[in-house]
């Protein structure tokens, strides 16, 4: 048995890592404020391919330009 004492015992404990931050982002203002205020990554829908039909959402057009500000 080991002592809480013992040095080897912290091999036991894991790493805690810090978590990833997860944000809405239904248009570019959403997308942005998010990147600025330390998103590690975003979630949107697209005009027809998403749950909130009624929400602002990007449109196909609107991908390849996104992707390239967010891997910036």
């Amino acid at each position: 048995m080991t002592s809480s004492l013992d040095p080897s015992a912290s091999l036991l404990i894991p790493t805690l890592r810090r978590p990833d931050l997860l944000a809405p982002a239904g248009n570019w203002q959403c997308a942005k404020a998010a990147v600025e205020n330390g998103a590690d990554a975003i979630y949107f829908g697209l005009e027809r391919f998403n749950a909130r039909t009624r929400a602002d959402n990007f449109t196909e057009a609107d991908l390849p330009p996104l992707m390239e500000f967010l891997h910036r």
